[in-house]
């Protein structure tokens, strides 16, 4: 089954971007067979950042629930 997640980000973790950025990417390699794309979303009025998707395919919602749990950010 195939899942669409959207991540808003949380201005007052601001700095966990820098932060964790490399740390996050490995994961997103690393969990390729599930994690089908994934990518930044930039606010349209002001370019800013906004947060993320991810297509993941699962077999269920708590597979889905144990990559976010995993994944660095």
């Amino acid at each position: 089954m195939m899942f669409a997640l959207l991540f808003e980000d949380d201005d007052s973790h601001a700095d966990m971007r820098s932060k964790f950025m490399s740390n996050h990417l490995a994961f997103l390699a690393s969990n390729a067979k599930s994690i089908h794309g994934a990518g930044p979303l930039k606010d349209a009025g002001n370019a800013e950042p906004a947060g993320g998707l991810w297509i993941v395919e699962a077999d269920n919602l708590q597979q889905v629930r144990l990559l976010i749990e995993a994944d660095p950010f």
